[in-house]
C-alpha cells in the first residue's frame, strides 16, 4: 500500500516547476513504489516503522517521502525540449534542475530530523556516497 499518493507529488511540484505527470507515470516503479521502499528502508536503518510512527511523525514521514519522488521526476525531466509522440515534454534547463533538487534534498533531511532518522552515507570504492 502506498503512503502517498500521486497528487501529492504533483502538488508539491506544482511548487517548484510546472512539469504535470500523470498518475500512470508516478504509479511505476522509479516513482511513488520506490519511495514506498526508500521509506521503509530509512525506517528500518533507524529501528522504526512506518506503523509503529506517531500521526505527526507519519506526516513528516510522508512529506520527506513525497520530496524524494519530487526528486526522481525532475531529475528524470530533460533539460532540452523533447517530443514523444502527440505529447511535447517542457525541458527543465539543468541549474534549475539542480536547484531544485538540492531544495527538495534539504526538506528531506529536515523532515526525516525531525522524526529522529538519519540516512548514514555509505562508501563504494572509497568514494562517499549517501542514499
Amino acid at each position: 500500500m502506498a503512503n502517498i499518493t500521486a497528487a501529492d507529488v504533483r502538488n508539491r511540484l506544482r511548487v517548484l516547476t510546472s512539469v504535470e505527470i500523470p498518475d500512470s507515470l508516478l504509479e511505476t516503479t522509479p516513482y511513488i513504489p520506490t519511495g514506498d521502499i526508500w521509506l521503509n528502508k530509512v525506517l528500518e536503518k533507524n529501528s522504526k516503522s512506518f506503523t509503529g510512527l506517531t500521526d505527526n511523525d507519519k506526516g513528516l514521514a510522508k512529506a520527506a517521502e513525497i520530496a524524494f519522488v519530487a526528486q526522481r521526476v525532475i531529475s528524470s525531466a530533460p533539460t532540452r525540449e523533447h517530443v514523444a509522440g502527440p505529447i511535447k515534454i517542457k525541458p527543465i534547463p539543468a541549474n534549475d534542475k539542480k536547484e531544485m533538487i538540492d531544495i527538495l534534498n534539504k526538506e528531506i533531511n529536515d523532515y526525516l530530523y525531525l522524526i529522529d532518522c538519519y540516512i548514514r552515507p555509505y562508501s563504494f570504492k572509497g568514494k562517499a556516497l549517501s542514499l
